[in-house]
């Protein structure tokens, strides 16, 4: 059954609220809160502005009714009407880890005015700070964060990442003082990259190189840089990445997923894994300066040599880079002398790769490259040796 109050009645549905907190004071309040959301759900019906629920709001300020009232009224309010209150209802909510769980998980449902947030943010984590339990701390900062990242750049998630890793730091009586918390931290990581606008930003965390490294376990650190490389390739276009600081930590988390593979791996996974690296370093376009760019792919070479798909990868990227300065750059003797830094790279790699059909098949590439660029002296087939 259902009950539908109008404006008018509120007042007196509160007022029998009021009564049956006087008859029930003595039970658990956790027995009243299906029953007391109930009646929330009731009052609440149609309610619009604050004055409409006045008299439910003093009661979650009074302390003798805030613990039967508060945590049943932040989960059966409209999360609509919570959303347009939600800065009311943060001054209300300063207690314990529930009351600020449950009011920061309602308000993801919703949108929260633009004007509200930033002190909504302040005042909650404020609060979160001042909790004694690490347990009831964490908790908060799995739900708060998510807001952050939503509503705010990477100052405000650097600041609060970097918090919880002080909190954790703080604790000498835990052995492990990141292991016991790991799948709480992933939970915030994943939240992080999956609700940031800008996934390349957060490489630029002062806190990012430290947070990841609380990850020491190994299925669970591989699942980290799973997390960051497939936000990495979902939220920002192919070529998008020019800074040279970011190609390279791009490049040390894929080198970290590279090493998490092991030679006892399935196909499938190892497929997988060069799948997401390729498109990840397929993000990097260092082009307009080529000495970087062939530097970097150099370096990609070296660090991603343990796996033959990602070997071919980044011959296919070096063949087409040097291809690219064949087409576009006027002849010179400087371009000359870099060509030939490129196909001699490619000519001394070929007989890296493992199956000897990939070996002729990126020998005759290259020598065609070769050819193209009027390297003749070079084009002393090699590969065939």
């Amino acid at each position: 059954m259902s009950e539908r109050l109008a404006p008018n009645l509120r007042s007196t549905a509160g007022k029998s609220n009021g009564s049956s907190n006087n008859s029930l004071r003595f039970l658990p309040t956790f027995l009243l809160g299906p029953a007391m959301e109930w009646v929330v759900q009731c009052v609440a019906f149609n309610a619009v502005s604050y004055s409409d629920l006045h008299p439910l709001w003093e009661y979650c300020r009074l302390p003798e009714r805030r613990a039967v009232v508060l945590l049943p009224m932040l989960n059966a309010l409209p999360r609509l009407y919570l959303g347009e209150h939600a800065l009311e209802a943060c001054r209300i909510v300063t207690g314990s880890e529930m009351e600020l769980c449950a009011f920061g998980a309602n308000l993801l449902e919703t949108e929260v005015p633009v004007h509200s947030r930033k002190s909504i943010l302040k005042a909650v984590w404020k609060c979160v700070m001042r909790l004694a339990s690490l347990k009831h701390y964490m908790d908060c900062c799995e739900c708060w964060v998510e807001f952050a990242a939503r509503h705010f750049g990477t100052n405000e998630v650097n600041v609060m990442l970097d918090n919880m890793l002080t909190k954790l730091n703080q604790q000498q009586q835990l052995k492990d003082k990141y292991g016991f918390y790991q799948p709480q931290l992933l939970a915030v990581l994943r939240k992080v990259f999956t609700h940031s606008r800008d996934v390349a930003t957060l490489f630029g965390m002062d806190v990012f190189i430290k947070f990841v490294d609380t990850f020491n376990a190994g299925p669970i650190r591989e699942e980290v840089f799973l997390i960051i490389l497939r936000a990495l390739v979902a939220k920002h276009s192919v070529a998008s990445f020019t800074s040279i600081d970011l190609a390279y930590q791009v490049l040390s988390t894929c080198q970290s997923l590279h090493d998490c593979v092991e030679p006892t791996s399935s196909d499938d996974r190892v497929h997988s894994v060069v799948g997401l690296i390729s498109a990840s370093l397929d993000r990097v376009d260092l082009s307009a300066d080529p000495d970087q760019c062939l530097d970097f792919l150099v370096s990609c070479r070296a660090n991603l040599a343990n796996i033959d798909g990602l070997q071919k990868y980044v011959f296919c990227r070096v063949q087409a880079f040097t291809l690219h300065i064949v087409r576009s750059v006027r002849f010179s003797n400087s371009r000359a002398a870099f060509l030939q830094g490129c196909l001699a790279n490619l000519f001394i790699s070929t007989p890296s790769l493992a199956d000897p059909l990939d070996q002729i098949h990126f020998g005759i590439r290259s020598t065609q490259i070769a050819l193209a660029a009027l390297a003749f002296f070079q084009v002393n087939l090699p590969w065939l040796s």
